[in-house]
């Protein structure tokens, strides 16, 4: 019997269908104990199938038949996770054949476990029967990364270090690298060799910019292989750039100044650097100290700051001393200089020869001033204090750089007599020094003539003009004698005189033209003896806007010949922007012996002439002339002496154009 009807029979049987055919050698019983159930058996070489992303693997399949089925078609049951595929070749296999599963993990594939089934549904029959074979399936991680530990980088250079790369069997795809940003400095440079991962391992380089933050990095490598990404921690610190060991010393003040035996100090400060970490201790030392001076440290071995005192002794000589302060760190040396002066204070004494002296009014004497001195040379001003009135000190030289200066001492006529302690006083910078000088002005003999001013104290206004009337009081051979008197101290700016400048009378008049502002002692004087009679008329001049003039007799005394004429100049001063004319008129003590003309009327000018005639019945001697000078409300009076003389055989002076020759 043929396979095929074997098979139908068995169909039938299993339906209650079979009856014995003729021929038959067995009954029904016996046919049923030869009929099998359809059926299909697969048996897979692997029953847990093992993946990796990017990987492959194959299942040979043994399938058996029996019962009636004689082909079969190969599938899955069940669901494949993403990224995983299966083929069957052959798909379609006979009784007692093989198919190959090809089971192919793409790079999206992620790691899991799953199941699924094979399964073999019969083909060409309608036995319905279906073969099936439970698989379990596993897709695991392809790889991990690795760092080969943690680095030290300084700034503005590349640290490197190995990446490793740790496959499953079966994975050979590349792994692609990189470095998480935020877990390195800004700025920095990342590259790999190779940039993807083939082997088991690639170079990482990391370009650590100069301006990087200093400190620790947790650097996060991260390998990639499609949906497989796997990340490795290393400790990367990042360090300034190594500095140069290097130190510093400073010393304050730059300069001192001592005298010799004093101390100076100075303060030291000393500073470090990272790089002179380990070097130990400084040390400092000082040259170029003077003779006979020494130098301490404190502490003597220096931390950060140190003072050195300079002790000099009297034998330190005078100098300026540089001094250069050594530090010393290792093999690192450096110093700093500072000044040293050594100087004996400057100083001096002021002896006066003869330290006592006697002068008498309107005389004058020398005294010698020694300066003894010590220390450096200076200019020493030489002044007077406590000068009674009348009385000056002149100093050749006043600015004195030597040893000695010469002090004039003069003695006015107005001087009032005594004993005067007068300090000479020495100057230099800070330094004063005085000595004391006796002055004795003896009091005047007892005199046969005195002058007075009958007003001593007189306020003017500068450029006013006024008169002081004198008295002259006489005994024994003065009386009635011809005297001569003086005027001294005249206002600066200004001027004063007395007329008449000789008289055997009792009265005079001062004329005083102030000038500028101030107080002046004008003296009038009797010229007689050794010590002539002298009063003092005490003038202060005040300033003042008003305009107003003076007028000036040139000369004050005019000697005239006796019935002849001589000329004479005044001279208008004028203050204040004063510009008003002036006119002119003579008072004379004989009106008809006198003649007095005027070059002009009246001037707006400075200076005008004036012609005085005496005729021959004024007696010879001194005559008063009072000139009065009108400007407007403003009126001023000056006198002058008109000294009349006997007639000389000398011809006439020549007259001014326009006066008449007076009768001879």
């Amino acid at each position: 019997m043929s396979p095929t009807i074997r098979s139908r029979l068995r169909a039938l049987s299993l339906a209650g269908l079979v009856v014995a055919l003729p021929g038959c050698e067995h009954g029904p019983s016996s046919m049923n104990e030869e009929i099998q159930a359809p059926r299909i058996t697969l048996t897979p070489n692997i029953l847990a199938t093992t993946l990796v992303p990017g990987s492959t693997l194959q299942v040979t399949i043994a399938v058996q038949m029996s019962g009636g089925p004689t082909r079969a078609n190969l599938s899955l049951g069940g669901s494949l996770p993403p990224g995983v595929t299966a083929s069957f070749s052959p798909a379609s296999v006979t009784d007692a054949a093989t198919s190959t599963m090809t089971l192919i993990a793409d790079s999206t594939a992620i790691a899991e476990r799953f199941v699924y089934d094979i399964v073999a549904s019969e083909a060409g029959t309608n036995f319905g029967v279906t073969g099936r074979s439970a698989m379990t399936g596993q897709i695991e991680f392809p790889f991990t990364i690795t760092t080969s530990g943690s680095q030290l980088v300084t700034v503005g250079t590349t640290g490197e270090l190995t990446i490793g790369v740790s496959r499953k069997p079966l994975f050979m795809a590349p792994v692609g690298l990189s470095i998480l940003p935020a877990s390195i400095p800004t700025g920095t440079a990342v590259s790999f060799a190779p940039p993807a991962a083939t082997g088991a391992n690639s170079t990482l380089r990391l370009g650590i910019p100069a301006n990087a933050a200093t400190g620790q990095w947790l650097v996060k490598a991260v390998g990639k292989y499609g949906a497989s990404l796997d990340t490795a921690l290393f400790l990367m610190t990042v360090i300034p750039e190594p500095v140069p060991p290097d130190i510093t010393v400073v010393a304050t003040p730059a300069s001192v100044t001592v005298i010799p035996g004093a101390s100076a100090t100075y303060d030291l400060a000393f500073t470090r650097n990272e790089g002179t970490i380990g070097m130990g201790s400084f040390s400092q030392s000082v040259s170029g100290l003077p003779p006979a001076a020494t130098a301490t440290f404190t502490p003597t071995v220096p931390q950060t700051t140190t003072q050195m005192v300079v002790a000099t002794t009297a034998a330190t000589p005078d100098g300026t001393y540089s001094l250069t302060i050594t530090a010393q760190l290792g093999t690192l040396v450096k110093t700093t200089n500072v000044t040293l002066l050594v100087a004996t204070p400057p100083n001096f004494s002021i002896v006066l020869s003869p330290a006592a002296i006697t002068i008498n009014r309107g005389a004058s004497g020398d005294v010698n001033v020694a300066l003894a001195r010590t220390g450096p040379a200076s200019t020493i001003t030489i002044d007077a204090l406590s000068v009674p009135a009348g009385v000056t000190l002149t100093p050749s030289p006043a600015a004195v750089n030597g040893a000695t200066s010469r002090l004039t001492v003069a003695v006015g006529a107005a001087a009032v007599p005594g004993v005067y302690a007068i300090t000479v006083r020495g100057v230099s910078g800070s330094i004063t020094r005085t000595a004391v000088l006796t002055l004795t002005i003896p009091a005047p003999p007892p005199s046969d003539v005195t002058i007075t001013a009958l007003t001593h104290n007189v306020s003017m206004l500068s450029g006013g003009t006024t008169q002081i009337p004198i008295k002259l009081t006489r005994t024994g051979a003065a009386a009635g004698q011809l005297l001569e008197l003086r005027t001294t101290g005249v206002p600066l700016g200004g001027n004063a005189w007395i007329t008449p400048s000789t008289t055997t009378g009792d009265s005079a008049t001062l004329n005083v033209i102030a000038g500028a502002v101030g107080l002046y002692n004008v003296a009038v004087s009797v010229v007689r003896g050794s010590i002539p009679p002298t009063d003092i008329a005490a003038i202060t001049v005040t300033n003042t806007e008003i305009g107003d003039f003076s007028i000036l007799p040139v000369p004050q005394s005019l000697s005239v010949p006796s019935g002849t004429q001589a000329g004479e100049t005044l001279q208008i001063g004028r203050t204040n922007g004063f510009t008003g004319a002036v006119s002119f008129v003579a008072i004379t003590d004989k009106p008809a012996d006198y003649q007095v003309t005027f070059s002009l009327s009246s001037t707006t000018g400075n200076v005008i002439g004036m012609t005085i005639y005496v005729s021959s019945n004024v007696l010879e001697g001194p005559h008063v002339m009072r000139i009065k000078a009108t400007s407007g409300n403003i009126v001023h009076e000056v006198s002058m002496t008109v000294d009349v003389t006997s007639l000389s055989t000398y011809p006439y002076p020549p007259y001014y154009p326009g006066i008449k020759r007076p009768p001879e």
